[in-house]
């Protein structure tokens, strides 16, 4: 019943919504781990507005990104500071925007755990500078537009400057190279170019609607972490699509304040009579 008839109720509208996810211009992705017969997995969340998609993949690489988002995607992506998505983000030109919670755990860890005196005082300057430009990026409605951006170009160019001359432990090195300037050679040609890595930092700084964290798309996969803990994972890959699409299905409807039950209901006699899969896409 599950893997067979709700599942292939399912598939259409599933599909559908997969198709669309290109076109979007705003999109959160996450990952968490999966067991399918005792073998790791990764359930990839990708959110948009009005919808969320969840896919089980073998891979936890830049590949699914390829395969969701697509290569071509225009759109900003929130994500995290992870090697997959740095990497879909530099080799298609994405516009990036990493999480800013997840830098701030990274700089509170140093500030707190790491042995060099040194380290943990710049970490501790890092996350003075960073609760100084959040509080003049949460006060935006009381600039005016022209205020605002020089606000967030003063407190971007010295959280740079601070970040960019960072104590010489590894630890620090390592997060201060995720603002560097890097060189790269563009297509065939032999000229140096140079690109800003701390842009995929501050685009919300100065794009509509672009949050600073991911924590959207983690909250809508927490179900899913819920349910991996109760089924124990999935057996095969008739039970991976059937997870999948009815994830999609019941954080869809949520979202787009519908009832599960009644879409549920709906898709299956459709299958049942062969007539056409109700939507997702929303009004």
């Amino acid at each position: 019943l599950c893997t067979g008839t709700i599942s292939g109720s399912l598939a259409d509208s599933y599909d559908e919504l997969k198709d669309t996810i290109p076109r979007q211009n705003q999109l959160g992705s996450d990952e968490t781990s999966i067991k399918d017969n005792g073998k790791k997995h990764w359930i990839w969340c990708i959110t948009a507005a009005t919808f969320s998609v969840f896919h089980i993949a073998s891979t936890r690489s830049r590949a699914v990104l390829e395969e969701l988002v697509g290569e071509e995607f225009a759109g900003h992506l929130n994500f995290d500071y992870f090697s997959a998505n740095c990497s879909f983000a530099w080799n298609y030109w994405i516009k990036a925007q990493y999480c800013w919670a997840h830098l701030i755990r990274d700089i509170r860890f140093l500030k707190e755990k790491h042995p060099d005196k040194p380290t943990q005082a710049w970490a501790e300057q890092l996350l003075d500078r960073s609760r100084r430009l959040f509080s003049a990026w949460h006060r935006r409605d009381e600039m005016t537009t022209e205020g605002f951006r020089r606000s967030m170009i003063t407190h971007r160019d010295r959280f740079l400057e601070l970040v960019r001359n960072p104590p010489s432990t590894k630890d620090a090195t390592n997060l201060a190279a995720r603002f560097a300037i890097v060189q790269y050679v563009a297509g065939d040609s032999k000229d140096l170019h140079q690109y800003d890595l701390s842009q995929d930092y501050f685009r919300f700084m100065f794009a509509d609607g672009v949050e600073p964290t991911n924590n959207h798309s983690e909250q809508q996969i927490r179900h899913c972490v819920i349910d991996r803990r109760i089924t124990q994972g999935t057996r095969g890959e008739a039970g991976q699509r059937y997870h999948e699409r009815m994830w999609t299905a019941i954080a869809t409807c949520k979202k787009q304040d519908r009832s599960f039950f009644s879409f549920l209901l709906e898709s299956i006699t459709a299958k049942l009579n062969g007539q056409a899969a109700p939507t997702l896409l929303g009004a």
